[in-house]
Parts: C-alpha cells; structure tokens; sequence
C-alpha cells in the first residue's frame, strides 16, 4: 500500500481548476458560436421590417360598394387606398393588404401575385411606390363585405427582400374602413 502513495501521477488542484475553466470557457464560445448567427439574422430582419413599416404608410382609404344588377348579395367592393412611401431606401417587392373583422379573423391579398380565386388583379413591382411617391391602388374585392361588418380594419404587410429571401414584415398601424 505504501507503495501506491509513493508514485503519485495525480492531476494537482492548479491544473484541475485550470482545466474546468478551459472546458467551460471553451462550451461558451461554441454555443455563442452556434447561436449570434441567429440572433444577428433576426434582428437584421427586424431592423429592415421597422424601417419598411416607418417607410409605408396608408394616407387615404374607403370602400365603393356597387352592384349594378340590383340583386342583394351580387355587390361587388372596390378598395381605393393611397399608400405612400417616404425617403428610406427598403427593398420593397410587395405589399400584403390585411383585411380584418372585430373578431380579429383576417385575409391577406397579395399586390404584386395573383390570389386564386378572386377577382384581384396584381400589380406588378414597377407599380409599388418608389421612394418618396405614392400610388392610388383600386382594387375589387367581390365579398369583402364592409357593409355587412365582414371586415372593419385594414393595415399593409410589407415584403422586402433581405439577402435574396423575401420577408413578410408584421403589419402596420391599422384603420377602420369606410364606405367612401
């Protein structure tokens, strides 16, 4: 037995602590390096989606209500909305218009890309505002349905391209819709 504490091969409690400090040193920057390429992406695209939202702005709105037959239900709803865009350079490549009711039940119609099975008509990415203009966009929506309180609110989503990636942005503040 003498002889087992004579040799001793043991790790001192210098080199112990100095090794439990590398390992967790070294498990930090590894998941700090797994991680910041998330995070870093995630606020770029939330610093990009503010500015598009600080850029975009609904200016005028109503709702036309037609029906040139006479016969209920056959109404048809043209939106007109006035969407301006002030100085700040953003990739615009679309605008989603969100329709909601009070119930917070919304649809969202694109303005560049066809929607099937309605009758919107897209627009194309020449159309969009350019910087500091403003577009008066008419859209027909045949059951948008303002009159019967379908849909109460509308604000814009606006698409930007971030990298090659198209990014729908939250949307912006929301207004009431109105029969012109």
């Amino acid at each position: 037995m003498d002889y087992l504490y004579k040799n001793k091969k043991a790790v001192s409690q210098i080199i112990a602590t100095v090794l439990v400090i590398m390992v967790t040193v070294s498990a930090r920057v590894i998941v700090w390096a797994a991680v910041s390429p998330i995070i870093r992406d995630k606020l770029e695209v939330s610093a990009e989606c503010r500015a598009a939202n600080s850029a975009i702005s609904i200016k005028n709105f109503c709702v036309i209500e037609e029906n040139p037959t006479g016969i209920p239900g056959k109404e048809t709803y043209f939106l007109f909305v006035k969407v301006s865009r002030n100085s700040e350079e953003i990739n615009l490549v679309d605008l989603d218009f969100v329709l909601e009711n009070d119930k917070g039940i919304s649809n969202s119609l694109s303005f560049v890309e066809y929607i099937a099975g309605t009758e919107l008509e897209p627009g194309s990415i020449e159309d969009l505002p350019g910087t500091n203009q403003g577009i008066t966009i008419k859209r027909s929506f045949p059951s948008m349905g303002v009159a019967d309180k379908k849909y109460s609110y509308l604000s814009i989503a606006p698409i930007i391209r971030i990298s090659k990636e198209d990014v729908i942005c939250p949307t912006g503040r929301k207004v009431r819709l109105k029969l012109c």
